[in-house]
């Protein structure tokens, strides 16, 4: 019998929360609804590590949408219009007013 390696099942319930931080705090920093370059060029000039990747645009959106996708509507995020390459994120009403309380 072989000796085989169990794959562990990782938290699926919790999204990358350090890519999500950083998602936030640049939708906040740029007060309006951006898309993923927009997303970029904050976390490019801000030199934050991890997303050296060829494809840090995908990384920034997965995040986004594996936000959305477990936490529904507890997720401070909303995507705003029509397909993927002119949709925008944006951050849902309860979360704006939570995150902006002195």
């Amino acid at each position: 019998m072989k000796n085989r390696m169990r794959k562990r099942k990782s938290n699926s319930t919790r999204p990358d929360s350090s890519l999500r931080d950083i998602v936030l705090e640049a939708i906040l920093a740029l007060g309006k609804p951006v898309g993923s370059k927009e997303i970029l060029a904050y976390i490019r000039g801000r030199e934050y590590p991890g997303l050296n990747g060829k494809t840090p645009r995908a990384s920034i959106q997965a995040a986004v949408w594996k936000d959305l996708k477990f936490r529904k509507s507890d997720s401070p995020f909303r995507m705003l219009g029509p397909g993927r390459k002119s949709r925008k994120f944006w951050l849902s009403a309860s979360a704006a007013r939570a995150l902006h309380r002195p």
